[in-house]
């Protein structure tokens, strides 16, 4: 199972070259914080980029016996649940809950030949690697429908330009017709909240509350974390479809400005802001217009203390945008509109493709399916 998202410590100064983690290496989540969603066991492989440096909560992985165990089997047979409430059974801890290697060795499941191993990593490896697949699909719509922007808004190459007359502005020649606005006037602010975390009946509902930490694509329909109705009325709110959140507060202001837009109605904590766009943008366009600056905006951020930025709402709000004619936004929406869908498509893809690991798993891993009998080109074309 993935582990869920959660913000990144950011370390900046010296460190023994021993501590940084290669690429690809094995490691294990010893450490849970009880207010978080639980993750103490979770297998993860260590990403090329960032670099990535071991601390005390995770613990590396070394095949002492790969003619025994195969080390990909080895990464889903620790994802599976039932090595993982094992694990979490033996943690210690009120707050922050906490295993160690000697837990993690007295770990019990049964192990197959090794090239039944070999089958079934490559079974459920064939399927990770569609959802990343999927998931490269993404980024290349979203990397797309920012250049549509730039070239229209920024380099303003926008269809008709060629007839277009230039006017002097505060940022320059701009298209006459064209006006200056800011994104304080162009939108409506909203501020988030918390509800009551002491009181069950606020959570574990259907609707996303969106945070810092969990504010990490451009389209947001998901969290860990989740409100009921009651949590609604009682410390947040919720926004429709098209709003455009994006962080104030937080350790990754540190190193980057996390925005995104609403795919569903959701709620948000007080770290976020919320902007609904006014009648005279089109939603899609004004997100663009910060989605593209995500740069800038973040080098407006200060320190807070602790590791944490902070974002001036007065300073974000002074941001100019340009505002242009409805018509040319609205050009734009026909443009990238369905590049959003399709992303909207599959991530949806992905979710189905990690819903059949996720039932896959289980019965691969404890031999509860014979992978000799697995039809698997039929099960991803059922999932896609």
């Amino acid at each position: 199972a993935p582990v869920p998202t959660r913000e990144r410590e950011v370390y900046n100064g010296e460190y023994p070259p021993q501590f940084r983690l290669e690429e690809g290496r094995l490691v294990v989540v010893m450490t849970d914080l009880k207010q978080s969603a639980p993750i103490l066991g979770s297998a993860a492989r260590v990403p090329a980029t960032p670099p990535t440096l071991h601390n005390q909560r995770l613990g590396l992985v070394e095949v002492l016996a790969p003619d025994l165990i195969d080390e990909d089997f080895l990464y889903h047979l620790l994802n599976d649940d039932s090595s993982r409430r094992q694990l979490r059974a033996t943690a210690t801890g009120a707050t922050v809950r906490h295993t160690a290697p000697s837990r993690i060795y007295d770990i019990s499941f049964g192990l197959p030949p090794i090239e039944e191993q070999l089958t079934i990593a490559s079974i459920l490896g064939t399927i990770d690697d569609l959802i990343e697949n999927n998931r490269r699909r993404i980024e290349v719509l979203e990397e797309m429908a920012q250049a549509i922007y730039r070239e229209w808004f920024v380099h303003f190459r926008f269809p008709g330009h060629e007839d277009a007359t230039f006017v002097d502005s505060p940022l320059g020649p701009i298209p006459d017709g064209w006006e200056v606005d800011t994104l304080g006037n162009s939108a409506k602010w909203l501020s988030g909240g918390t509800p009551e975390t002491a009181v069950p009946e606020y959570w574990h509902g259907e609707i996303p509350w969106i945070t810092s930490g969990s504010l990490t694509s451009m389209l947001l329909d998901r969290s860990d974390r989740r409100v009921t109705d009651a949590g609604l009325a009682n410390g947040t709110r919720l926004v429709p479809r098209d709003t455009l959140l994006f962080v104030v507060r937080g350790m990754s202001l540190v190193r980057e400005f996390r925005v995104g837009i609403a795919d569903v109605p959701l709620a948000f904590g007080q770290d976020c802001k919320a902007l609904i766009a006014t009648d005279e943008y089109e939603a899609l366009y004004l997100a663009f217009s910060v989605l593209v600056r995500a740069d800038e905006i973040q080098g407006m951020s200060e320190l807070a203390g602790h590791g944490t930025g902070k974002l001036s709402t007065d300073r974000v709000k002074a941001l100019p945008v340009l505002k242009t004619p409805r018509s040319l936004q609205q050009q734009f929406v026909e443009v990238v509109g369905p590049m959003r869908e399709a992303m909207t498509s599959i991530r949806l893809s992905i979710d189905q493709l990690a819903g059949v690991r996720d039932v896959l798993l289980p019965k691969l891993v404890t031999g509860k399916i014979d992978v000799s009998e697995l039809d698997l080109d039929a099960l991803v074309e059922a999932a896609g």
